[in-house]
């Protein structure tokens, strides 16, 4: 973890076990932070200095490239690109339930918006997509058709806008409404391959997967 007052003031989070994590997320109500393992197939949480880790779902996983915490309701959502399925399941991983499994190619990004009851996620099938429903699978909608490799889904939760990072053709940063309209481009040179993403405030922050570095631009 970094500060993103300073960049000096950095520090490795201890966690053991660790072999290839896709996704993160982090829920504030109790300094815990979740990942997704694509090589032991699992989802890992500890708290955020690194103790208490705990395995909350090991079976039944293919490739969890997507993960996303809902803080309001204290679930977690996962994105399983190798079963080509939706699940949500409460924070310890009880409760286990699959929510969307037709029609669905490649799920790889997901995202939240507990206080709409909403869920985004992308599609890397066919010519790529970016779906929205509500949080337990219904009122399914594609918001962005032709969209390519859509990565790190992120919604600003005060312009009620949505960031993604775009992994097909030219790299690029693009966001829209939520509704999908008014898409545009918010950077689109010298950003190396920006694959996990995240907004705070007013800038957009990307980890660059060419270059090792995490990097930040202005949202406007």
């Amino acid at each position: 973890r970094i500060s993103i007052e300073n960049a000096d003031n950095d520090a490795i989070i201890p966690v053991t076990g660790v072999k290839d994590a896709s996704a993160l997320d982090f829920d504030m109500t109790d300094s815990r932070i979740y990942w997704t393992d694509l090589k032991v197939k699992a989802i890992t949480r500890a708290f955020i200095n690194g103790s208490q880790v705990e395995r909350i779902v090991e079976f039944g996983l293919d490739s969890p490239e997507g993960l996303a915490v809902d803080w309001v309701a204290h679930n977690i959502y996962w994105a399983d690109t190798g079963s080509k399925r939706i699940e949500v399941s409460k924070l310890d991983g009880s409760s286990r339930k699959v929510l969307l499994w037709k029609n669905i190619e490649e799920p790889r990004s997901i995202a939240l918006d507990p206080s709409e009851c909403y869920m985004y996620w992308s599609d890397w099938g066919g010519q790529g997509s970016v779906e929205r429903a509500t949080m337990d699978g219904v009122s399914r909608l594609v918001i962005l058709a032709k969209v390519g490799r859509a990565n790190g889904l992120t919604v600003d939760y005060t312009e009620r806008r949505l960031y993604w990072s775009q992994l097909h053709g030219t790299p690029a940063i693009e966001v829209a409404d939520l509704d999908g309209k008014h898409r545009s481009t918010v950077i689109a040179k010298d950003i190396g391959r920006p694959f996990a993403l995240t907004q705070y405030q007013d800038y957009i922050y990307w980890a660059d997967w060419n270059g090792g570095s995490i990097e930040r631009v202005e949202k406007h």
